[in-house]
């Protein structure tokens, strides 16, 4: 309807101006006015309808021309001017328009085949003026894409008429565009097509909107995927036991993930933001180096090492370039992986491969190959060393000639055994067999070899292996098999019983000593069982003991047995034994077997037990002894054993009793009064002997009426016994503790006082007593010292009389000579009763009666100033007597006429050894030796006032 109303209104135009051109007079200013709105129709024939311009433009300029013609009679030259002016403007018309039409054309092609979904609206309001829908003006193809339209779908329909549920914010969105102008931008997500899309709206023109639409969902959907994909890896990376990191081209680390930052004693964010040399100082100046020259375009690997906590760790390193599209270095990507384990692991195989090559140049082996085929041997040098040769002349050697050189003695076997192996039978080859070397000396060799390739058919190719010198080896072997038999000999020839076993216990050693202790054979022993043959059982309770052998297998180390063992042999004897059982292990360290080690200890227990017996007893009478009593009464000195009674006891005379019979006596004597104070008192009560002739006895729990009968019990008991005629006599004391508050020290000092306060009434009677005993012992025992001691006494009687001495010097002098020889109750009858010459040993023993008459003597108060008379009476008068050498005056008085009297007597009266001389020899001896041994003055008186 729109181009009909142009055509119409075109073709009024044109009648309007065809007829004014005709009807109007030509040269008038109407006229002219209507020619020049030629030129204004040609631009409207141009604008709505191009293709009848020029027809147009023609049919105007005929029209003009002829009219101009007809006025003017004449070419009309200002006409055909025009015309032409006329006819430009239409081609410059046609061609703007054109261009403008080709443009529009090309834009509108463009906006209908570009990927973007365009559409222009028109916004629609409500009563209110409240925008409530929007109607489509116009939409691509693309657009109609979007919803699965087309194009027709749209145009003159609202965005209802599509989406029903179109949300009310999109349409207040774009009505506020389409009223402010201000465009806008954003990404929404349509729920009705499940689609993203990035919208660019703006108005061109009020209340209308055009509306770009991109639609994004691929692209939303792929940067979730990244987004996951990211997480994951982010995760990933974390996790990883590497250092994965990136940095820019100034060398700031962008990102840096991994755990392998906790070996480092560092977190992500120390890195972030920093440089190498910010975190590491100069122990990343390598690093940087490394990282710069990732930079400068080149991908490297590198190592380095960090000290944490005292240990070093190593990492290995790569970093590479970051390109963009341009191929520019944006930065730089690397890993860093802990190579800690692995590196050390590295220096550890270095040092074993060095080791292992020292350990074969050490071993100094020789290698060889046998091409089995060609039946050829290669060496290398140090097996041509081996056998003093040179290289050339045995590699390569033919195998039969090798054999040559293999002893004798060991051809075939090692021959045997290669077969073995080319057979299959054995994989490889360990012999040892000997060489024999250029100068005719063998050397023994360890070879070790195996085939190394077979063919096809399962036939060998070649063999290699080694060889090694061990004759030193197989001398020291033979050396030790020497030892080995020693060792063994020894073994079986040791003082202690040895049994050796396997690591199943069973028996491979059983020397003498044990086939002895046991009572087994050497032959019933071997290889049966430990506990089969040994049998111990615990001395006191007689259970059985564990096995010692069983023990060690066990535990693998060394045992000892019980102290208590007792061993049961075979026929049923019990010996008390000591054993340690040892652990034998070989050169790796293995258990193979136990070696046991025991011998009888019976006799050493024994004497143990005596020792450990003494060392509380008194050896001689079998009570406690003082440390014993100590101990005892230190235990005892508590309030649960009081009343406590402390007794102490002295034999009197003990050491007269030594002095006159000698010690065996005295040792009787106080074995007699051990046993009396054992039977006097109660099992109960501790007795000791604390010193030579004194005894003590705890009496726990008695108080001072039981304790005096105690004591009373003793005295009974002791009254009737006697030893070599003299009764025993005992000084005893006691006192009591009955509470704590008394020092036990008082006690035993009260005890000790009342006991010698009765020795100093009671001793002196006893010794007296004593000294009438020993001399009516010797006196009865030996009836020629009886006579011999009278007559000396009676001689000395008179001697005192003629003298003048007054009475008591008389008594003195007289018992002095009787008492003269008791010392000699202490020599042994054989020498007193000698009928031969006496030995000088002999004689040297009876001269000690001087010595033994003065101690006896002197015990006793009542002879004691006797005593010395009775050590003096040997000396002699020139000073060459004994006991003391004693000379002259010196020798006391009544010792000088002793000595005449009793030489007299022995002279005159006959003896075992001799008979008497007779009285007038006997007169001439005292005469020949006076003034040397005897006392001249006194021989003189003796002789002419006493025997004649």
């Amino acid at each position: 309807m729109k181009k009909l109303g142009y055509l119409l209104f075109t073709i009024i135009v044109l009648v309007t101006l065809i007829f004014f051109t005709i009807t109007l007079p030509i040269g008038s200013s109407s006229h002219d006015l209507i020619i020049h709105s030629y030129y204004l129709f040609i631009a409207l024939i141009a604008l709505w309808y191009r293709k009848w311009l020029f027809h147009t433009v023609y049919l105007l300029i005929s029209i003009h021309i002829i009219t101009d013609l007809i006025a003017h009679n004449a070419f009309p030259m200002h006409s055909l001017r025009s015309s032409l002016s006329q006819v430009v403007i239409a081609i410059l018309l046609f061609f703007i328009l054109k261009q403008r039409d080709e443009s529009t054309k090309a834009h509108q092609s463009l906006i209908g085949s570009m990927k973007l979904g365009l559409a222009h609206c028109e916004i629609m309001y409500d009563e209110h003026n409240k925008p409530t829908n929007y109607r489509f003006i116009y939409v691509n193809q693309s657009f109609a894409n979007l919803f699965n339209l087309v194009i027709k779908d749209f145009i003159g329909k609202t965005i209802k008429d599509i989406i029903p549920n179109t949300k009310q914010e999109y349409i207040d969105g774009f009505a506020e565009v389409a009223n402010t102008g201000v465009p806008s931008s954003a990404m929404n997500y349509s729920t009705a097509l499940d689609k993203w899309f990035d919208t660019v709206a703006y108005s061109p023109k009020k209340n209308q909107f055009a509306m770009i639409l991109h639609d994004i969902t691929d692209r939303v959907k792929l940067q979730e995927a990244l987004d996951l994909e990211h997480q994951r890896v982010s995760r990933l990376v974390g996790s990883t036991a590497d250092i994965i990191f990136e940095i820019d081209l100034e060398k700031h680390f962008k990102s840096i993930h991994g755990k392998g930052l906790e070996k480092l004693h560092l977190k992500a964010e120390d890195f972030i933001g920093k440089k190498i040399l910010d975190v590491f100082g100069s122990d990343g100046v390598h690093r940087d180096k490394m990282y710069q020259r990732a930079l400068e375009g080149e991908a490297n690997i590198y190592d380095w090492q960090i000290e944490i906590d005292g240990s070093i760790f190593y990492f290995e390193s790569s970093i590479s370039p970051i390109f963009d599209q341009s191929q520019n270095v944006i930065g730089a990507v690397g890993v860093s992986r802990d190579i800690t384990e692995p590196k050390n692991l590295q220096f550890k195989l270095q040092n074993s491969y060095k080791s292992l090559q020292n350990i074969i140049a050490g071993t100094g082996a020789g290698t060889w190959e046998w091409d089995i085929k060609e039946d050829v041997l290669y060496f290398n040098q140090r097996f041509a060393d081996l056998l003093g040769r040179t290289l050339e002349d045995i590699s390569p050697l033919p195998a039969d000639d090798y054999e040559k050189f293999i002893h004798e003695e060991d051809y075939k076997r090692v021959k045997q055994v290669i077969l073995s192996v080319i057979d299959k039978t054995i994989e490889s080859i360990s012999l040892e067999y000997r060489l024999k070397r250029s100068d005719g000396t063998y050397i023994w060799i360890l070879d070790n070899g195996k085939v190394m390739a077979w063919d096809e058919e399962g036939n060998p190719l070649t063999m290699a292996g080694t060889n090694i010198d061990i004759t030193s080896i197989k001398e020291t072997e033979n050396a030790l098999n020497q030892e080995k038999i020693k060792a063994e000999t020894t073994l079986l020839s040791i003082g202690d019983a040895v049994i050796s076993t396997d690591e199943e216990g069973k028996i491979l050693v059983f020397n003498d000593i044990a086939q002895s202790l046991t009572g087994y054979t050497k032959e019933e022993a071997v290889n049966q069982p430990f506990n089969v043959i040994f049998n111990i059982v615990d001395e006191h309770t007689h259970k059985p003991l564990p096995n010692p052998v069983d023990l060690v297998l066990k535990r693998k180390e060394k045992v000892s047995i019980s102290r208590h063992a007792i061993l049961i042999s075979k026929d049923n004897e019990r010996y008390l034994i000591e054993d340690s059982c040892a652990p034998i292990f070989d050169e790796n360290k293995n258990l193979i077997g136990t070696v046991l080690v025991f011998r009888d200890v019976t006799e050493q227990a024994l004497k143990q037990r005596e020792i450990e017996y003494l060392s509380i007893h008194d050896y001689l009478t079998g009570l406690f002894n003082r440390r014993y009593y100590s101990e005892e009464l230190a235990k005892y000195d508590h309030e649960s054993y009081y009343p406590l009674g402390i007794m102490n006891i002295d034999l009197n005379g003990l050491k007269l009793l030594n002095d006159a019979f000698g010690h065996e006596t005295g040792d009787i004597a106080l074995k007699q009064i051990a046993s009396t104070l054992l039977k006097s008192c109660r099992t109960k009560d501790i007795i000791a002997r604390i010193g030579g002739d004194e005894f003590a006895i705890i009496l726990p729990n008695t108080d001072e009426e039981e304790i005096a009968s105690i004591k009373c019990n003793i005295q009974n008991n002791i009254m009737h016994l006697k030893i070599e005629n003299v009764h025993y006599s005992l000084a005893i004391g006691y006192a009591v503790k009955d509470n704590s508050h008394i020092s036990i020290k008082d006690i035993l000092k009260r005890a000790e006082d009342d006991m010698y306060k009765r020795k100093l009434t009671e001793g002196k009677s006893m010794r007296n007593q004593a000294i009438k005993s020993i001399l009516n012992t010797l006196t009865d025992k030996y009836s020629v010292e009886k006579i011999h001691s009278e007559r000396v006494s009676q001689y000395c009687k008179r001697m005192g009389e003629v003298l003048d001495l007054r009475t008591d010097e008389i008594k003195e002098l007289e018992l002095a000579g009787m008492l003269h020889d008791i010392g000699k109750i202490s020599i042994p009858d054989a020498i007193l009763d000698k009928p031969a010459s006496l030995t000088e040993e002999e004689y040297h023993i009876i001269k000690q009666h001087t010595d033994n008459g003065y101690q006896i003597l002197r015990a006793a108060d009542e002879f004691s100033d006797l005593a010395e008379y009775a050590l003096s009476h040997h000396e002699r008068y020139d000073g060459l007597g004994y006991p003391n050498g004693l000379a002259g005056e010196d020798i006391p008085y009544f010792s000088r006429i002793i000595s005449i009297a009793d030489a007299y007597e022995a002279m005159t009266s006959n003896r075992p050894y001799r008979k008497s001389i007779g009285k007038n020899n006997a007169i001439k001896e005292l005469i020949k030796y006076s003034g040397i041994q005897f006392d001249p003055e006194l021989v003189k008186v003796f002789i002419e006032k006493v025997i004649k």
